[in-house]
This record gives structure tokens, C-alpha cells and sequence, in this order.
């Protein structure tokens, strides 16, 4: 994800962070998601290879966001949409879920990691 993400999020109320603000850019996937777990933060990305590590590794945390479009800026309404997704499925996100935005149908699927 572009770094634009994060100053859009952080402009739109929200705690987001670069991974290069935390860890190097060399750093596994398996590594983002123990520290986003560890830390209780969402991981918004275009990578499928963290749905695939989350249940492979039987993470009921952290919560993913994967964006599927074919503009990944936040611009052009698209960061809207998501910011839009990211409040309604709140609940989903605290407890643990893979909320998929597909922006050019303009919908968000959510799948529950796990469920008390």
C-alpha cells in the first residue's frame, strides 16, 4: 500500500501506521501480523498472502482489510469507500475478521475470524 494510506487515515481519525515506521521493509509478512496482533491493529493491504498466513497459523487476530482495486491510492473516492467500511464494520474488525473492499462494485464482504 502506498504511503498516502497512512496520512489518510490518520487525517480521517484513525491510529494507522507505515510498517517502515515500525519494522524494515525486509520484514515477512508473518512478522506484520504478530506485531499487528500483538499491538491490536488492523492491516490494510492488497496482499492475500496474509488471509492465507492467518489461517494457516491460526490467528484469530489481527483483522485484515484487503483492498481490491485497481487504483490503490486514496484518492478519487476510493479512501472515502474504505474509511466508509472501516466505521461500519467496526465491530467486525475489533474481534477479528477479513473485511474485503472491492471498490469498484462499491462493497465490502466481511468473513469472522473468530466469534465468542
Amino acid at each position: 500500500m502506498a504511503p498516502s494510506w497512512t496520512v489518510f487515515l490518520r487525517d480521517s481519525g484513525f491510529d494507522a501506521n507505515y510498517w517502515t515506521e515500525i519494522g524494515s521493509r525486509g520484514d515477512d509478512d508473518l512478522e506484520i501480523l504478530r506485531w499487528a496482533e500483538a499491538n491490536d491493529h488492523v492491516i490494510l493491504t492488497r496482499d492475500l498472502d496474509f488471509s492465507s498466513l492467518l489461517a494457516w497459523h491460526g490467528f484469530a487476530k489481527p483483522s485484515l482489510v484487503q483492498l481490491r482495486t485497481g487504483d490503490a491510492l486514496p484518492d478519487k473516492g476510493t479512501g472515502e469507500l474504505v474509511v466508509s467500511f472501516l466505521r461500519s464494520a467496526s465491530e467486525a474488525l475489533h474481534h477479528g475478521a477479513i473485511v474485503t473492499v472491492e471498490v469498484e462494485r462499491r462493497r465490502a464482504r466481511v468473513k469472522w475470524l473468530f466469534r465468542d
